[in-house]
Formats: C-alpha cells, sequence, structure tokens
C-alpha cells in the first residue's frame, strides 16, 4: 500500500514545467480498485514509450473545516517535452487482452469516478 507519493522538481529526478492534474470524485466504492488496475497500467505504458516522466494517484486523507468534500482523489500526470500520450495504441490494447476488454475496463473506470475539473499547471518557481 503506498503511504505517501513524493516527486522532486528541481531537476534531479525530473526537469519540467508543466503537470497536468485532475479532480476526481469516486462514485463506487471500488473506484481506487479499477484506477490503479486499469488506468496506473495505461500511464505506465505510456512512461515506458517515452510519453509520461511520472503518474500520481492520489487520495484526500484531511481536509480543513471549510473545505468541500469534492473532490475525493486526484491524478497528475508530467509530460516529456516531445512525448505524445497514447491512449488506443494496438500495444496497449493487446496488454489487456483485446479491444472488447479495453473497452469495457474504460468504461468500468469511467463509471468508477465523476471527473469535476482538470487543470494543465507551469511551475513558476521552484524553492532550493
Amino acid at each position: 500500500m503506498i503511504k505517501a507519493l513524493i516527486f522532486d522538481l528541481d531537476g534531479v529526478l525530473v526537469n519540467t514545467k508543466i503537470i497536468h492534474f485532475d479532480a476526481l470524485n469516486a462514485a463506487l466504492k471500488k473506484y481506487e480498485n479499477y484506477e490503479i488496475s486499469f488506468a496506473k497500467e495505461v500511464m505506465q505504458y505510456n512512461v515506458e514509450n517515452g510519453n509520461l516522466k511520472l503518474w500520481g494517484f492520489t487520495k484526500i486523507t484531511e481536509r480543513s473545516d471549510n473545505a468541500s468534500d469534492m473532490p475525493t482523489h486526484f491524478t497528475w500526470r508530467v509530460p516529456e517535452e516531445e512525448g505524445s500520450f497514447d491512449w488506443n495504441s494496438e500495444k496497449l490494447i493487446e496488454k489487456f487482452g483485446n479491444k472488447f476488454v479495453y473497452e469495457k475496463m474504460w468504461k468500468l473506470t469511467s463509471e468508477s469516478r465523476t471527473v469535476p475539473g482538470t487543470v494543465k499547471l507551469e511551475i513558476l518557481k521552484i524553492l532550493d
């Protein structure tokens, strides 16, 4: 079980200025299982093929009293500068058996959550 995700943006592990950030709301109890078993595999494929540097999946575990109770989770991904994110390559589909299974997995994953917002962040300053 992952207790914490740490990412280092000072150029030692990753040299980037862009992060894609998605807010997610769990719609089903098994949401985290879908995200970890399916979406993680899609992201891992893109890391291995040079399209992503990093991908993270996080859960909000504590909020201030005046904070909204949504979203419940966030994902973030750090793209390679020249990478082209791949959602539907034949090799990726084959990883799950066939196109029917792949499309069903996307459907189940999509139904397990809602996505109230997606943003693209640019890092302006990293403190040394």
